[in-house]
């Protein structure tokens, strides 16, 4: 008897074990414009398969947050329990984390594992709308405890500041900003540049062996909704994929860019992605 047999199991065509598993550990958002809702979508326009570690559940959409609700530590390390214990995760991303306490959750399901996944820390802090995701009393856990184990780290111009205890950084100190971050123990910093001035955006990605800069003209379409979690998604996708992590950044810029000019105005506020295969 085979082993198919013996378990019950059949094996369809067209079923596939090749997927790539990807995690990410975010909050929802009931819009689905930003968080695990997003992050899911690109996941899937990527070939990827997405799992899911809620930290939060916000009531939001388009305009804005209405209200958050953080899941308790012990919840995050179950969830993340269970995936691993089960599903070969190629990559994670950690998006919105919540509380000191979800942080120090995720950073002692990393001390368990012997060999982390490519790992991308989107340090998500501050939504669109102006509502605090991560509290002060959250930032020494993950600079000390998380990032050290970061393959990436995605710092928007108000993280990047936040990170290293500053109120802002100019678009001159961005180069400096990144290098200072290295030096918190990421092996790889990119500092998005959709917050600064100018006509092009600009995004700085440092590593300890070299920099440089990616330029793109700014789009004239106004507030979109989601844009940096659906850029880590990417990268993370990427990565499971076998991609090196420069190459990795490259495309998941590009997918964004292509993203952003088919964004949606489907409510009031800020447009919404609709990630698609490319």
């Amino acid at each position: 008897m085979s082993n198919c047999e013996e378990t019950g199991q059949v094996t369809l065509p067209g079923a596939r074990s090749d997927l790539p598993v990807v995690l990410t550990v975010a909050g929802s958002d009931s819009s689905a414009g930003a968080g695990i809702g997003v992050d899911l979508r690109v996941f899937q326009a990527l070939d990827t398969y997405g799992t899911f570690v809620i930290t939060a559940v916000t009531a939001q959409n388009t305009i804005g947050v209405h209200s958050v609700h953080s899941v308790p530590g012990e919840a995050i390390s179950a969830q993340l329990e269970a995936i691993f214990a089960d599903l070969p995760v190629a990559a994670i991303k950690t998006g919105m984390l919540g509380t000191r306490d979800n942080v120090a959750a995720v950073a002692d399901f990393l001390d368990t594992l012997s060999e982390i996944p490519p790992l991308i820390v989107d340090p998500v802090w501050i939504s669109e709308s102006g509502t605090t995701l991560l509290p002060d009393d959250a930032w020494d856990v993950l600079i000390e405890r998380v990032l050290p184990r970061t393959e990436l780290v995605t710092p928007n111009r108000q993280e990047a500041a936040r990170l290293l205890g500053q109120s802002d950084i100019t678009a001159e100190e961005i180069g400096s900003a990144a290098e200072r971050i290295l030096r918190l123990g990421a092996r790889n910093v990119l500092i998005k540049g959709g917050h600064f001035e100018g006509d092009h955006a600009v995004d700085f990605v440092a590593s300890r062996t070299e920099n440089y800069s990616l330029i793109s003209p700014r789009r004239s379409i106004g507030r979109v909704h989601g844009t940096g979690c659906a850029l880590s998604a990417a990268i993370v996708a990427e990565r499971a994929k076998g991609q090196p992590l420069d190459a990795a950044i490259k495309s998941a810029r590009n997918h964004l860019l292509t993203w952003l000019d088919s964004a949606s105005q489907l409510g009031q506020g800020a447009r919404i992605l609709h990630p698609k295969p490319l």
